[in-house]
């Protein structure tokens, strides 16, 4: 790669929050230590094996199967348990004694913490905004500004909205955009 290297690349893919899983072969042993900073998949030091290399893609695979049921959330409510995909999840609010987690395919309430949520939304797409908003990045459309540290947040094909606080909107100027 002419204008950037390989460690350059990782850092890209690991501050957008791309879904993309990295291995390293290389014959510089210095970078290992921060490519999995970067939480990439391998650092394979050559020269390696072709076997080395079938190992690492086929833990890759096994990984990226465990990753599907671990993409589910369980919401429990009184007499039910509902099962989401994390990725369809926009938005969740607390309000009061209840939380209404916002989707794809519409809202659901229930009485679990946004702690509790939080918990279990440990990916990098998921940010707890506020003290009674955790939003996913990947659908937030923009920020408008609503007092002097808080700004209003609108997501793609929903009408609620969020909060954020002025320093979490500069932490995901530094980290994720």
């Amino acid at each position: 790669m002419p204008s950037l290297s390989g460690y350059e690349l990782a850092d890209i893919i690991h501050s957008h929050a791309l879904n993309i899983s990295v291995i390293f072969v290389t014959g510089n042993s210095g970078y290992a230590v921060h490519a999995f900073e970067l939480n990439v998949h391998d650092y394979i030091m050559k020269p390696y094996s072709k076997e080395r290399l079938t190992k690492s893609i086929e833990r890759l695979m096994e990984k990226e199967k465990t990753v599907d049921i671990q993409g589910r959330l369980y919401i429990k409510q009184k007499n039910e348990i509902h099962i989401l995909q994390k990725k369809d999840i926009i938005f969740i609010e607390r309000s009061g004694r209840s939380t209404t987690i916002y989707t794809k395919n519409g809202a659901i309430k229930t009485y679990q913490t946004l702690n509790e949520l939080e918990g279990e939304l440990r990916e990098r797409d998921f940010l707890r905004s506020h003290r009674s908003f955790i939003i996913n990045i990947h659908y937030v459309k923009n920020f408008s500004l609503y007092a002097k540290n808080s700004y209003i947040v609108t997501f793609e094909n929903i009408e609620e909205q969020a909060m954020i606080t002025k320093e979490k909107v500069e932490f995901l100027q530094q980290h994720y955009f």
